[in-house]
């Protein structure tokens, strides 16, 4: 167990599984505290180790020797923005914040930003309550003030008012009418565009600690578990585009 590489695998099986601490250092042949130990000092080290330097990436030195993978990433140009909800359980105070009416459940919610071109994430927001409207937890990101007008921003219906010109967002269907031949093409040629990250959002979900009922009640742990996720799925994309 003293290797780096067996103690990254023990973070990505926390990652992957939602067994206990008790069970996994079952498999591992070690203590339910060494596994403890390890989970935490390890899962922090893959939070951006392939998130790619762009203007939503907030460290700008890299000093791990993995990330001369992307040391040629291109500008961002095209930038796909969507909400991902987290189920949890049902919290013992102030539950309806947490209640989401689209998933008819409690959760947590976090946005993420994925490269059109690459479906690389270039950007995964810190969660927050399941109530909160996707636009006004991307505004609080900041996000769309940091960006370049020059990058594109797609988006589905959560994001109608965010500000800007750079947005490119499908029609709303009018009131008590039908949407025109012509904007249902426009319509589904925008979903063709950005079900990158919808199913980008299902690599992340792979990682059951984040995919199904989050038990984690820190926001601080859940986010790192979180961006470990995607810089996971990063990794298996660069691995499947020849990289490494």
């Amino acid at each position: 167990m003293k290797t780096f590489g067996n103690l990254l695998l023990a973070a990505v099986l926390y990652l992957r599984t939602t067994i206990g601490y008790e069970l996994l250092g079952l498999l591992l042949g070690i203590d339910q505290t060494t596994v403890k130990r390890v989970v935490k000092r390890v899962t922090p080290l893959r939070q951006d180790r392939f998130i790619p330097v762009t203007a939503l990436t907030t460290r700008q030195k890299r000093t791990h020797s993995l990330d001369e993978l992307l040391k040629d990433y291109p500008e961002l140009t095209d930038a796909i923005f969507d909400g991902t909800a987290l189920p949890i359980q049902r919290p013992k105070r102030r539950q309806k914040y947490a209640y989401s009416g689209k998933k008819k459940r409690h959760t947590k919610k976090s946005t993420v930003a994925a490269d059109k071109r690459t479906h690389l994430f270039v950007g995964v927001s810190p969660p927050r309550k399941g109530r909160i409207h996707d636009k006004k937890q991307l505004e609080q990101t900041g996000w769309n003030r940091i960006l370049p007008s020059s990058v594109r921003r797609w988006g589905d219906l959560g994001f109608v008012g965010m500000e800007g010109d750079a947005w490119r967002l499908p029609h709303k269907k009018p009131k008590g009418r039908k949407l025109s031949q012509r904007k249902t093409r426009a319509n589904l040629t925008h979903a063709r565009e950005r079900i990158v990250v919808e199913h980008g959002i299902r690599t992340i979900k792979v990682f059951r600690r984040v995919g199904e009922s989050v038990k984690v009640k820190s926001d601080a742990v859940l986010y790192t578990l979180l961006s470990a996720s995607a810089n996971l799925a990063n990794f298996k994309v660069l691995v499947r585009q020849g990289i490494g």
